[in-house]
This record gives structure tokens, sequence and C-alpha cells, in this order.
């Protein structure tokens, strides 16, 4: 920089032709003050440094943190849909074997009520469909609502291939999902049914009979 080019200057000039021991004397005090400037300038410099630094490290670590944060924010979002999933197969896996069940039952009491069974004839592809859609229709008796709905969907969902197997889960999740919401939706449009108030209406109509009882006794009193 400029201060080292004055030292190199000075240094230079002590030994030039026709220097005295006073100039040299000058000239040394003059290297020493410029030398002090120089060492004051570097200590500056090297601050600035070490602040740029600490700065820069301070970033890095921010941008880190924001890094790992997105992450994790990732990681539990994917862990809860696949909590989700695992769920949703799990209920509709209870419902499949809780209907399993019931059929065992009722075969093992049939078996119980009839000493002999004669051997039965196979059943053609018509007649496995139709008992299969009794047994369906009997365990939806068993529903109301949006359980109903629910089970009836996941009957559909087999139907069209959408299993409870890993790979079908999104399609069919997706298909039980809209078809509830259609339901929903419709259960929502459908009118109210006449004659018979609801329990709000009733306690409006209690509550306006009341203010016009008040009104009159004002009225009679005036």
């Amino acid at each position: 920089g400029e201060l080292k080019n004055q030292i190199d200057d000075l240094n230079a000039s002590r030994g030039k032709p026709g220097i005295t021991s006073e100039n040299d004397a000058n000239i040394l005090r003059a290297i020493a003050i410029v030398t002090d400037q120089l060492a004051v300038e570097e200590g500056k410099l090297n601050d600035m440094r070490e602040k740029s630094r600490n700065i820069q490290q301070t970033l890095e670590g921010i941008e880190r943190q924001r890094n790992d944060l997105i992450k994790e924010h990732a990681w539990r979002q994917n862990a809860l849909y696949q909590s989700q999933l695992m769920m949703n197969g799990q209920h509709e896996k209870f419902n499949s074997l809780l209907g399993l069940g019931n059929q065992l039952l009722m075969a093992r009491q049939g078996l119980a009520n009839v000493p002999l069974r004669l051997p039965q004839a196979d059943l053609d592809k018509k007649q496995t469909d139709a008992l299969e859609k009794s047994r369906r229709d009997l365990e939806l008796s068993r529903h109301k609502g949006e359980a109903k709905e629910r089970l009836r969907l996941s009957y559909a969902a087999d139907d069209l291939g959408l299993t409870s197997d890993p790979q079908f889960q999104t399609g069919r999740q997706e298909f039980i999902n809209n078809g509830l919401a259609e339901w929903r939706n419709n259960e929502a449009n459908k009118p109210k049914a006449k004659g018979g108030k609801t329990e709000g209406e009733k306690t409006e109509d209690v509550y306006k009979r009341l203010i016009k009882q008040q009104k009159e006794q004002i009225a009679l009193q005036g």
C-alpha cells in the first residue's frame, strides 16, 4: 500500500550521497512514524477480515438451520400422510375381519343346527357374485349414515381393483374420500322434512311469544 511505499522510499534515501547524520536520524524517525501507521492500518484490516469471517459463518449457520427445518417439516408431513394411510387401511381391514367373523359364526351355527350336510355343488360365477352381493348387503344393513356409505365405497373400490394393498392405497383413498364428499353434499342438499320444527325454531317461537306478551302487558299498564 501507500504507507509501505513511503517506507521503501525513506530507506532508499538513506544511502544517497550528501545525507548527514542528522538527516539520517530524521529519516529514521519518519520511518518509525510511518511504520506505526502501517501497523495500525494492518490491525484495522485484520479486524475487518475477522468480522467478515464471523458474519459469513453466522450466515452459513442460519442457512443450515433453515434447510434442517425445511427437511424436518417435509419429513413430518410425509410421516403424517403415511400414518393416515395406515389408519384408513387398518379401519377397512377391521371392518372386513368383522364381517368375516360374522360369516364364520353364522356358518358354525348352521352346522350345529344341521347334523348332516349333503355335499354342495360348485357355484358358477353368477351364483358366486350373487352370494357375495348378499353378504355385502347384509353387512351394509348393519351400518348407518356415513359409516354405511364408507363401507359401500370400500366394496366398490375392491370391485375396481383398488384393494388395500400398499400400491393402491393412494388411489383407493382418493376414490373413497371423493365418494364420501359427494354423499355429504347430497345429504346437506336434501330438503328439510315438512311438519315438525327443529328445537331452535321452537325456542325462537317461545321467545317471540313472550316478547309479545310483555309488550301487551306494558300497553295495558300504560
